[in-house]
């Protein structure tokens, strides 16, 4: 594929090779100004964040889980439950809504593992590990059954949601969630469809 950019400076063709497309869209306003993707549940978090939260029904292992969040919008990441409010924001979302109540039954994912270092649980943040500043375990939980439960996965329903840890390739739903700073707004609205 030869894609042709015309370059202003100097009235000539820049040849592109090689590049990366992501699930963007067509207008700017996705790409110089972060949006939830379509169909996210939206929440106004901490000091000006913005966070998404895209619900994904389809049991899969906690690696291709937190692939299918990489693949559903650059920089987001399998959900990072930092506070109590989110944890009972969560815990609303999946009251409110049929299929992520079912899924509930079986548990959901949450981005939270100590594959790394035993005993030593982060978020698998969008750029680096994030250390837990917040848990909501399950009494007796992280068991590390088998020595082989490195994944934390929001298992116990009938206890508001609390957390387990499993085994990483069990399959199970998951939430996705991006954050991004909702003082980067556009300084002005380009017509849908228009790029520059």
């Amino acid at each position: 594929m030869e894609i042709v950019i015309e370059v202003a400076f100097s009235g000539g063709h820049l040849y592109v090779d090689d590049f990366l497309i992501y699930n963007a869209p067509c207008s700017t306003d996705g790409i110089r100004t972060p949006v939830c993707p379509q169909g996210s549940i939206k929440r106004k978090g901490l000091e000006n964040m913005m966070s998404c939260y895209t619900f994904h029904p389809e049991p899969m292992t906690f690696l291709a889980a937190i692939q299918t969040c990489k693949l559903t919008w650059p920089g987001a990441t399998l959900l990072q439950i930092e506070t109590a409010d989110e944890q009972a924001f969560i815990a609303n979302i999946i009251n409110k809504t049929i299929s992520m109540s079912n899924a509930a039954d079986f548990g959901i994912w949450t981005g939270g593992n100590d594959v790394d270092t035993e005993h030593t649980f982060v978020w698998n943040g969008p750029t680096h590990p994030i250390a837990f500043n917040y848990t909501h375990w399950h009494p007796g939980q992280p068991n590390n059954i088998g020595g082989d439960q490195d994944c934390v996965l929001i298992q116990y329903k009938s206890s508001n949601y609390e957390w387990g840890d499993v085994n990483c390739n069990e399959k199970h739903s998951f939430i996705c969630e991006m954050n991004y700073d909702v003082r980067h707004q556009p300084s002005h609205q380009y017509p849908s469809g228009v790029i520059g």
